[in-house]
């Protein structure tokens, strides 16, 4: 995660502003994970699944993520996805 200082530097760049990556994470077995965000984030978050296949929710719409696929969230949609068992 990047530290607020940072992303309020890069924030203001004309080129780095909307591409800023500000977390990165990963979770190479993650059976049953599950995430819910009424309110969704203040930064839109990427999602790939590298092997395996999960769920999301966004938008009113349900669907399936399957190895090698990606899920953009929007800034600010609230949302839910998950990892199948």
């Amino acid at each position: 995660v990047l530290p607020p200082a940072v992303v309020a530097v890069a924030a203001r760049d004309a080129l780095l502003g909307g591409l800023l990556p500000t977390a990165c994470g990963c979770y190479p077995a993650a059976p049953g994970h599950e995430v819910a965000r009424a309110g969704g984030l203040p930064e839109a978050v990427l999602i790939f699944c590298h092997a395996g296949r999960g769920w999301w929710e966004l938008a009113g719409a349900r669907g399936e993520l399957t190895a090698g696929q990606a899920l953009w969230l929007p800034a600010g949609a609230p949302h839910r996805y998950g990892a199948d068992e």
